[in-house]
């Protein structure tokens, strides 16, 4: 027999130092309390008042004899706490219990006193949160002799025993928590019925003796109840049998894909680089490599299998980035606008939407507050249409138009103001686009160098190179932006062929109005 300490995860380096060293081999079961008491001292657990910890005191047991399996004794779940134990206590031992217990590959073990209510033992309520099917919980109760005979606990037990009010698939197993003083109250002498004397008989007979005694509390025989713990010992090997049969596939699907995933991490660690050379060489091979990615994923090449085993949607970047483009371009077709003008059947689904006169009465409005700007006289026509193409003149490509028809008309700086107005919003959705552009190029240079290299070079290289060169390019784009915005808020110029299709119609016909109207 071996006894050892393994330290939970919360210990210190140095308490963990203590506890791996801490190994005792025993050549006997007697040696193990006084073994067990000095497990309890290195963790910290020898106080008066009970502690829990997330130690594991491992005990093996080795011999010819000896099954293939192992157990976990893990600590009762508990509600309340007495006035010197620590409420984290409570939160402690559950997080331990639910931890072993969700293992897929583990046979729960709840066990059961057979003289408390099943539904106020709180292990059955967290083993059937985690096995909701039951296929892999066995039902251990407990204690079926301190019942009395008759009672309504008596009847709970035989309920629980047919696998009726709590079903589970691996069924239930009853036992006997049994000492030497149990052994001789329960069997007496044994010279009166012929059973054999508790201090002769071992453990298992003097079970096997009482559950035939008392053989009212055996449920109806097409019941498989199991009985003992003598059996209780075949009947776990069956099911871990089972149990690895069950898993054996899934287990080694697990193991490849842990080999898999530790082996590119190793590639990702590359070479060994001890001096300035070999580190010098391992960045111009991550550079060439780094380079050769970027290039494919922003022409869309996506040759190199990383495009293919990485399964994020960011490393195709100029998918990414196309599509985005095309979401924005719809985006600000359908919310460009300041307004939205709208049938009366459909106002009030957008804080932008107008009916239509409000909204001729804000375009009226607008050019009212920017009066005096209006053609007044034919000197002013005939200013404004000497140079056709002179966008800062705001006059109207096409032109020789008769100078009365001006007269009184806005300048198109009322177009200009109309136009500042209703596209105001453009520059917020363009600067949006460009932010969700650096961070989707952003993404794509995480998840390509987390490919190549280690977490630890990754982020090192992102926070001292790319991230200002990021920086500068966002810069960049948001100045472009700038220029085009600048372009927009010039004068405008009519390019409408709408438009000028209308005015050339209404030039023809005033020509032949006017040749008409020449004397002979």
């Amino acid at each position: 027999m071996t006894v050892a300490i393994v330290p939970g995860s919360k210990r210190t380096e140095h308490e963990k130092r203590e506890m791996e060293n801490f190994r005792r081999s025993l050549k006997g079961y007697e040696e193990f309390p006084a073994v067990f008491k000095e497990a309890e001292e290195k963790m910290g657990l020898s106080e008066a008042v009970m502690k829990f910890a997330e130690d594991i005191l491992k005990v093996e047991v080795s011999g010819p004899t000896q099954p293939q399996r192992t157990l976990v004794d893990l600590p009762g779940l508990f509600e309340t706490t007495i006035d010197a134990q620590d409420p984290e206590d409570v939160k402690m031992v559950n997080s331990i219990v639910n931890r072993f217990m969700k293992n897929p590959r583990s046979i729960i073990l709840a066990i059961v006193q057979a003289t408390a209510h099943y539904q106020t033992q709180k292990i059955l309520n967290e083993a059937r949160k985690i096995d909701t099917t039951g296929e892999r919980t066995l039902g251990i109760i407990t204690k079926p002799d301190r019942l009395d005979k008759g009672s309504s606990e008596e009847r709970v037990f035989l309920d629980l025993a047919r696998n009726a009010p709590i079903h589970l698939k691996l069924g239930w197993h009853a036992v006997l928590t049994l000492n030497l003083q149990d052994m001789a109250r329960l069997l007496g002498s044994g010279k009166d019925d012929g059973d054999v004397s508790p201090a002769a008989a071992s453990r298992d007979e003097q079970e096997e003796a009482w559950f035939r005694k008392n053989s009212s509390l055996r449920p109806d025989p097409d019941v498989k109840l199991g009985i003992g713990v003598a059996s209780l010992r075949i009947r776990l090997s069956k099911l871990l049998l089972n149990q690895i049969s069950d898993t054996i596939y899934p287990l080694r699907q697990e193991i490849n894909r842990d080999i898999e995933k530790y082996s590119l991490e190793l590639e990702r660690l590359g070479e060994e680089r001890s001096d300035h050379n070999l580190q010098l060489a391992f960045l111009i091979s991550l550079s060439s490599k780094f380079r050769q990615l970027c290039r494919e994923a922003v022409r869309g090449d996506y040759v190199d299998p990383f495009f293919h085993s990485n399964k994020s949607e960011s490393i195709r970047l100029c998918a990414v980035l196309r599509n985005k483009h095309d979401a924005f371009a719809k985006h600000l077709k359908e919310a460009g606008a300041k307004w939205r003008i709208v049938d009366v059947g459909d106002f009030g689904s957008s804080d932008r939407d107008r009916k239509r006169t409000e909204a001729v009465e804000a375009a009226a409005r607008i050019l009212r507050d920017n009066r005096g700007r209006e053609v007044r006289s034919n000197y002013d026509c005939h200013h404004f249409l000497q140079d056709p193409f002179n966008p800062a003149e705001g006059t109207i490509v096409g032109a020789k138009v008769n100078e009365q028809i001006l007269l009184g008309y806005p300048t198109p700086d009322a177009v200009q103001i109309l136009f500042r107005e209703y596209s105001e919003r453009w520059e917020e959705l363009a600067s949006d686009h460009i932010l969700d552009c650096r961070r989707a190029i952003e993404a794509f240079v995480t998840e390509a160098l987390n490919t190549l290299t280690d977490t630890e070079i990754s982020e090192k290289i992102r926070a001292l190179i790319l991230e200002d060169a990021l920086d500068i390019q966002l810069k960049n784009a948001q100045t472009e932006l700038q220029k085009l915005v600048a372009v927009h808020r010039r004068p405008p110029l009519t390019t409408n062929p709408g438009f000028l299709r209308f005015r050339q119609k209404f030039d023809r016909a005033k020509t032949k109005e006017d040749i008409a109207g020449l004397p002979e």
